[in-house]
C-alpha cells in the first residue's frame, strides 16, 4: 500500500509514470515510481523504474547511454518498491563504493555507471524520511556579535 495520501496531491492520480509541473521559480517532477535522473550530461534525463527488470539487452527495458556505460553494463529490478542494483562484472559504484554484487538503492543515493553519474529517488522513500523529521518549531534566533 501507498504512504503518500495521493488524494491531497495538486494533481491527478492517473497521471504519467513521470509528471512535470512548471512552479514559476523552475521545473518540478512528481512520480509515483523511483526513477534516476542523469546528472553531468548537458540535460536531464529521467528513468522511471517500474516494477520488474530494467537492462539494455531488451527492446522494451530502460537503457543508459553515457560515457563508460557497456551494452549490458547491470540490470535494476524493482521488486514491489525495492530496487536492486546488479553490477554485471561492470564498473558501478553507489556513493563512490563500488558494487561488485547486488545492491539495495535508497532514496539519495548517487550511482556511477562507467563514467556517468546518476541520482536514484524513491518517492515512498522520500515521504517517509520527510515524516522522520520532527515538525518545525519556533526556535531561538541568532545574532553575530563582532566583539566591539
Amino acid at each position: 500500500p501507498s504512504l503518500i495520501n495521493r488524494d491531497n496531491l495538486p494533481f491527478s492520480k492517473t497521471e504519467t509514470l513521470l509528471d512535470l509541473f512548471d512552479s514559476g521559480r523552475g521545473l518540478k517532477v512528481w512520480s509515483a515510481t523511483p526513477y534516476l535522473i542523469s546528472l553531468g550530461s548537458g540535460f536531464i534525463t529521467l528513468i522511471p523504474l517500474t516494477e520488474g527488470e530494467c537492462d539494455a539487452e531488451s527492446p522494451q527495458d530502460v537503457t543508459a547511454d553515457g560515457p563508460g556505460i557497456q551494452t549490458h553494463h547491470c540490470v535494476i529490478t524493482n521488486s514491489a518498491g525495492v530496487i536492486t542494483l546488479h553490477p554485471n562484472g561492470n564498473m558501478c559504484h553507489l556513493d563512490g563504493v563500488q558494487v561488485t554484487k547486488p545492491a539495495k538503492l535508497t532514496h539519495g543515493c548517487t550511482l556511477c555507471l562507467g563514467k556517468s553519474f546518476f541520482r536514484f529517488n524513491h518517492p515512498e522513500e522520500a515521504y517517509q524520511m520527510k515524516n522522520m523529521l520532527p515538525e518545525k518549531t519556533a526556535g531561538p534566533t541568532m545574532s553575530l556579535s563582532t566583539g566591539e
